[in-house]
């Protein structure tokens, strides 16, 4: 496991709620561009993606520290919409909170960030 995962699951256990592939991509580009946290991901495209990101997401899967949860989706093209949960295996890892401790409160002012965002427009979540 490296700081990388650990960034992941710090940021998902403050969410707090499964989040969809786009959304996690897209907070994890923010928090890369806009906050200066330490991923360190190529991202392409809008919305963004990265395919190094996914592929760490899928083998933090297998390890069991998140897992995908399939739910229905907005329309006949998407019929499932991926999202990813964080497991307590994965909890236990986040706890520690072993890495960079201005990561850590990068990460939990964004997620503040966003509660306050959603709280105010609460349609826009995803």
């Amino acid at each position: 496991m490296d700081a990388k995962d650990k960034r992941i699951l710090i940021l998902l256990n403050e969410y707090g709620k499964p989040v969809s592939r786009q959304k996690l991509h897209r907070m994890i580009y923010e928090l890369q561009k806009e906050k200066n946290v330490k991923f360190n991901f190529t991202f392409y495209g809008s919305p963004p993606f990265s395919v190094k990101l996914q592929n760490k997401l899928e083998k933090m899967v297998e390890r069991g520290y998140i897992r995908v949860l399939y739910l229905v989706g907005p329309g006949f093209l998407r019929l499932y919409t991926d999202y990813y949960a964080i497991t307590e295996k994965g909890k236990q890892i986040a706890a520690k909170k072993d890495i960079d401790k201005k990561d850590i409160k990068k990460i939990e002012e964004y997620v503040n960030e966003m509660r306050q965002s959603l709280a105010v427009s609460p349609t826009q979540e995803g």
